[in-house]
């Protein structure tokens, strides 16, 4: 998601009235609220390593992997797969939020596209009372009906790319149609914020569709260039330990 909503659902009757929630401890669930709050400005993921975590939660690497075998191998709640932790009900909330925004954005467009251009130069020129209730209305009606709060400002990361980032369900759509090999394609560009290179030289993807295809030749030939088994980290750079340009501050 090149753009986050500010908050995601929470049930605070479900959460409190949880067994498993209650079991593991109170510096367990606010560890857990923590992590969760990270992998939604993340679009769902975020690195398992054990600094950028020991950062995200400003605890001792010891705490740390205490709290890491109560959720994801005591309990279950949060899951691992290719270096990245990530929990499957959030995961449906970012790709909710994605066809909502995706909803919005269509809806916009079909509202406007059917007022004559002149219609809405002479509604903007001669403003009347009249007007201005009904659009008041109107932007009621709409905000209730479709609006999804646009992010606050502390929450966007720096340097974005100038193209919209995929979300996971279009890589896997897009995977699964030209029958391409992406396993593990999302999770490394996302913790990278869909940048190539190191250091000074990073840019950001202009075309990730071209970049999954190359993805796939490699992972088929199962070699590098110079002839070594390949690895995803030969794409480009690795994430550094550490959240980096994460804010992680609560909000």
């Amino acid at each position: 998601m090149s753009k986050k909503a500010p908050y995601f659902l929470f049930y605070p009757t479900d959460w409190l009235d949880s067994e498993r929630i209650f079991d593991m401890g109170l510096e367990c669930e606010g560890a857990y609220i923590r992590l969760l709050s990270a992998m939604w400005k993340r679009a769902g993921f975020i690195p398992d390593k054990e600094n950028w975590c020991c950062n995200l939660l400003r605890c001792k690497p010891a705490t740390w992997r205490k709290i890491r075998r109560v959720l994801v191998d005591d309990l279950g709640v949060v899951l691992v797969k290719n270096s990245t932790l990530f929990n499957s009900r959030l995961l449906e909330e970012v790709e909710l939020f994605s066809q909502k925004k995706e909803k919005n954005k269509q809806n916009a467009e079909q509202r406007w596209g059917k007022q004559p251009l002149d219609v809405a130069k002479e509604t903007i020129k001669k403003p009347n009372k009249i007007n201005k209730s009904n659009d008041a209305v109107a932007s009621i009606s709409q905000s209730e009906t479709y609006a999804i709060p646009e992010p606050e400002p502390e929450l966007e990361l720096d340097n974005k790319p100038p193209n919209s980032p995929p979300s996971f369900l279009q890589v896997e759509i897009f995977e699964k149609k030209l029958s391409l090999d992406l396993e593990g394609f999302f999770v490394h560009y996302n913790n990278n914020d869909w940048h190539v290179g190191k250091g000074g030289d990073r840019e950001p993807i202009v075309d990730w569709r071209k970049l999954a295809r190359a993805w796939s030749n490699r992972r088929a030939g199962h070699v590098t260039t110079d002839g070594r088994d390949f690895k995803p980290e030969d794409n480009d750079m690795s994430w550094a330990d550490g959240p980096g340009g994460l804010d992680v501050e609560a909000h």
